[in-house]
């Protein structure tokens, strides 16, 4: 394994972990969910069998992680564009990707951006911004981002303990358990505490400002951004493409996984049923064996690896 930072052009460095660096396996990338570091995926390469068939590329995005900070706001087609720039710095023509959650929507944008660069496309919790009950997808965001809004005073200082435990008490209890502390059975407590402790290295130091600007993003001006993700549809409609998605997902419902396969001919669907949801993936041993196994079934099932 090696780790470094990238130089891309406008001065960025972003922090790039390779697995399996120089081997003669095809290459993967992993695109984070929008508040995660490169840390989200160490059960997955831990647990799964990626490392056995790829070259393992996962990095940090700007203003995230052990990456720098750009100049200028977050958009869909500067993510697509960066991960571009960070191909060539590593000499990676064409890649296969696998993402989570706002991975996926930067799968979508590279296939807008650059469809030659992509092999294959998978992903586990995906984004289509055509969906048609995206209004309620928007509202639960709007109701995340007051939380985020009652934290402003923390918003600029890289993550620490006292600023997540805050972030967890306004934001992330909330939407993974859907209660309160004082409403939380002792089961529930126990599983509090258990999620809050492994959440934290995949969250630190990105600051709450970070992830309150990419919620927000997605509900002012991501929705602009579909004509142009349409055309990566179009592109990924002649990829091998492989949605995961969980059945009873809290954060983007399964109607969104469903919808996009209808909008990518040829896209195979791969739904999750009981105790699976929009994270487990990255916290669950079982689950993480099972994403892997069924990603790389399908590469060997499509020959393309």
């Amino acid at each position: 394994m090696r780790e470094q930072l990238v130089g891309l052009p406008g001065g960025l460095r972003i922090r790039c972990r390779i697995e399996n660096p120089g081997a003669s396996l095809p290459p993967l990338v992993l695109l984070n969910g929008s508040i995660f570091n490169l840390h989200q995926w160490d059960r997955l390469v831990a647990k799964g069998g990626w490392t056995r068939r790829f070259m393992l590329i996962r990095y940090d995005y700007a203003d995230t992680g052990g990456s720098s900070r750009r100049d200028g706001p977050v958009s869909i087609e500067r993510l697509a564009d960066e991960l571009v720039a960070l191909l060539d710095a590593l000499e990676l023509p064409a890649v296969h990707l696998h993402g989570i959650s706002q991975g996926t929507i930067v799968l979508q944008g590279l296939a807008a951006r650059a469809p030659a660069r992509i092999l294959s496309a998978a992903g586990y919790g995906w984004y289509h911004g055509d969906f048609s009950g995206i209004a309620a997808t928007a509202a639960r965001i709007e109701q995340r981002l007051v939380a985020f809004r009652e934290l402003s005073s923390l918003w600029d200082r890289p993550l620490d303990r006292p600023a997540f435990d805050a972030l967890w008490s306004a934001v992330y209890r909330r939407a993974l358990f859907g209660a309160d502390w004082d409403a939380l059975s002792a089961w529930g407590r126990l599983k509090d505490r258990v999620m809050r402790r492994m959440l934290f290295p995949l969250l630190a130091p990105t600051p709450i400002r970070t992830m309150h600007d990419w919620f927000d993003y997605c509900v002012r001006e991501l929705p602009a951004a579909q004509a142009w993700l349409r055309e990566g549809h179009e592109a990924l409609a002649s990829k091998p493409v492989l949605v995961q998605h969980a059945i009873a997902d809290q954060t983007l419902e399964i109607g969104m996984a469903r919808e996009l396969c209808a909008a990518i001919p040829g896209a195979r669907l791969g739904e999750y049923g009981e105790g699976y949801d929009h994270v487990s993936v990255a916290f669950r041993t079982a689950h993480a064996r099972r994403m892997v196994a069924d990603h790389l079934a399908f590469l060997d099932e499509v020959g393309a690896i």
